[in-house]
């Protein structure tokens, strides 16, 4: 055998089909056969511990060590590791002198655990190897995850020390490889994170396109119809979608233009309708008056009905359906009054202005206790000279939110909120 280095695009690994049937099973080429390299008997070793023969992956293990010196230093140090953890051997002057295993001291179930924590850390660590250069991140997390499985497995002090020290070689391994490789690893995620903001804008934009064509075919449905106004909002809504899109501008230039040329329509219509019309009055009033046919003027009664209805509709809108007290109270409103209250009742100071005007004054108790006032509030209010008997009623009642207003012949005083509610409806003839 010369010695040699390991080229990984040469030394390919090969991949076999394994079977967990006891008629199946893969068998070890010998140094002497065809595989006499040292690394295909480890990877074949991987192999048989993963379809769980453990005995073949050790005795693999131990023929590929026969050639640990012409083995790549990083894969010399996991068959080591493979070694350590599956059988202690003693690595002295020779491969051969291996001693009892301290696999053989523990339990059955810690066995049990530890081989599938070996086929566990054994798979990961093959996928990582496999896969670092692709997902270098991805491997990198995994590893880490497999020592914390690791470190809270059910195993004993050695073999856990043994799985972790395997472990531990991995990550440092990686470790290395993404420090070697890190501008090209940094590359290659920036060119992920473009393909991947390519795909969502791809995915947005496809989005858009599909409810833009949802809000054409409406706006086209609507332009059949003749709803220009709608059509053009729906143009609107597409052009809030995508600002930048010649469609939107389009679409409302059309609803636009079929609207105004309707509305043009419609006025032309209107006009040769009005000019047809006033033209048949020019033509009536051409019509001569018959001079045998005098004007009648009516009966004497129907006149004076008229006259008496046209007086009614002379009297002011504000006075209409009031007696004629009730019309006297509004005049005497505008009678000038002196006002001169220093901490009067509120009693005493309408009986006041009553005597002056002669107007009969009521104080609606109710009213005022909806304001929580009574009668018996003190009034001030003083000035030098006379004003309307109105404007002084609604400089003492003002500040506290009464008001009056002309009720059965008298001048109530009560709540504003009372005088709002007695707002009388009328209706009026528009035409």
């Amino acid at each position: 055998v010369s010695p040699g280095a390991f080229l990984p695009p040469a030394n390919q690994p090969t991949t076999r089909q394994v079977s967990t049937s006891t008629n199946q099973q893969l068998q070890v080429p010998s140094p002497e056969g065809t595989m006499s390299s040292g690394d295909d008997l480890y990877r074949s070793g991987l192999e048989l511990l993963a379809a769980g023969n453990r005995d073949e992956a050790l005795n693999a293990f131990k023929q590929a060590w026969k050639y640990n010196a012409e083995m790549d230093p990083a894969l010399r140090n996991q068959l080591k590791d493979k070694l350590s953890a599956m059988q202690a051997v003693n690595i002295g002057n020779t491969a051969e002198n291996v001693y009892a295993s301290p696999m053989s001291q523990i339990s059955e179930e810690e066995r049990a655990m530890a081989q599938r924590m070996m086929s566990e850390v054994t798979g990961e660590i093959a996928g990582a190897e496999a896969n670092r250069e692709a997902e270098p991140m991805v491997v990198r997390d995994r590893l880490q995850t497999l020592r914390t499985r690791v470190s809270q497995a059910n195993l004993d002090g050695q073999t856990r020390k043994q799985l972790l020290t395997i472990v531990d070689r991995a990550i440092t391994s990686h470790q290395i490889y993404m420090t070697q490789n890190e501008a090209t690893i940094d590359q290659n995620m920036r060119n992920e994170q473009v393909l991947n903001q390519r795909e969502l804008e791809a995915e947005r934009r496809a989005k858009t396109d599909q409810q833009i064509a949802s809000l054409v075919e409406t706006y086209n449905d609507l332009m059949k119809k003749g709803d220009f106004f709608e059509a053009e909002v729906v143009a609107k809504e597409v052009g809030v979608l995508d600002r930048k899109s010649t469609i939107s501008k389009l679409l409302i230039a059309n609803a636009r233009n079929a609207r105004r040329i309707g509305e043009y329509e419609a006025i032309k219509e209107m006009k040769e309708d009005k000019f047809v019309d006033s033209m048949l009055t020019v033509d009536e009033a051409a019509i001569p008056f018959d001079d045998r046919q005098p004007l009648l003027f009516g009966e004497v009664e129907r006149w004076e009905q008229l006259t008496k209805r046209r007086t009614e509709n002379l009297v002011p809108e504000s006075e209409r359906g009031m007696t004629l007290a009730e019309r006297a109270i509004y005049e005497k409103l505008k009678q000038p009054v002196l006002v001169d209250f220093k901490g009067q009742p509120l009693s005493e100071v309408m009986r006041v202005l009553a005597d002056m005007t002669g107007v009969l004054i009521h104080i609606d108790q109710a009213g005022l206790a909806m304001e929580g006032l009574t009668s018996d509030m003190p009034v001030t209010l003083s000035l030098p000279s006379q004003i309307s008997l109105q404007s002084a009623l609604r400089l003492v009642l003002n500040t506290q939110n009464l008001d009056f207003q002309v009720r059965n012949e008298v001048l109530m005083i009560t709540s504003a909120r009372n005088t709002a509610d007695a707002n009388v409806q009328r209706t009026y003839n528009v035409m």
